[in-house]
């Protein structure tokens, strides 16, 4: 489909290469096996998006809400957990550095 319609509500399409210059609604799957290429917006309103493999130069988002995020099996929600717990034992640790350089200045 190459057009330039604002929107365009697809419902069960099978096609190899789906090119989409305005917004892309799609209220069923959207199967292809080729590239799909939406210069404008693409909105999916039911289901599942799954994507085997996807190649983004830049992504911008206002909010992003994932119960889990993993990366190369990586769980982000682990590595913050585990990176706040060590920046309060460092922010504990300068500060009773701190407090020792003081007593040995004030000697």
């Amino acid at each position: 489909v190459n057009t330039t319609n604002p929107y365009i509500e697809v419902t069960g399409m099978r096609h190899g290469d789906i090119q989409v210059s305005g917004g892309l609604g799609v209220s069923g799957d959207l199967d292809t096996s080729g590239d799909l290429d939406v210069s404008g917006n693409l909105y999916v309103e039911t289901g599942d998006t799954i994507v085997s493999n996807l190649n983004v130069g830049t992504v911008t988002a206002t909010d992003i809400h994932a119960s889990n995020i993993y990366t190369n099996g990586l769980n982000l929600r682990h590595l913050n957990d585990v990176l706040r717990t060590r920046i309060e034992t460092l922010e504990v640790e300068l500060q009773n550095l701190k407090e020792k350089y003081e007593e040995m200045e004030n000697g």
